[in-house]
């Protein structure tokens, strides 16, 4: 399936295993460059490189470890936090 999104960056959460290690599969399957993050920084590393050599994409880890808590506006907080704090080393996420 094509979504058309080839090219497109995006940030995927929890991407050390499950449903978050599989949208990152999916996403670069497509073509997409990642930021993958997940509470679990030491199985991410490897994910990275198994994307980047599977799909030739770009694949870079998230800087930093936001613990969200279920209350939406904790989780827009971490959220944003989390963004910045990419954004000031990556170009711009779509």
């Amino acid at each position: 399936m094509d979504l058309g999104i080839r090219g497109k960056a995006a940030i995927v959460g929890g991407a050390s295993s499950g449903i978050g290690a599989a949208i990152a599969e999916r996403l670069a399957a497509e073509g997409c460059s990642l930021l993958i993050w997940s509470r679990e920084q030491t199985h991410l590393a490897p994910i990275a490189a198994r994307l980047h050599e599977r799909y030739s994409v770009d694949v870079a880890v998230g800087p930093v470890r936001i613990p969200l808590t279920v209350t939406p506006s904790a989780a827009t907080t971490g959220a944003m936090v989390f963004i910045q704090a990419v954004s000031a080393e990556r170009p711009p996420v779509e």
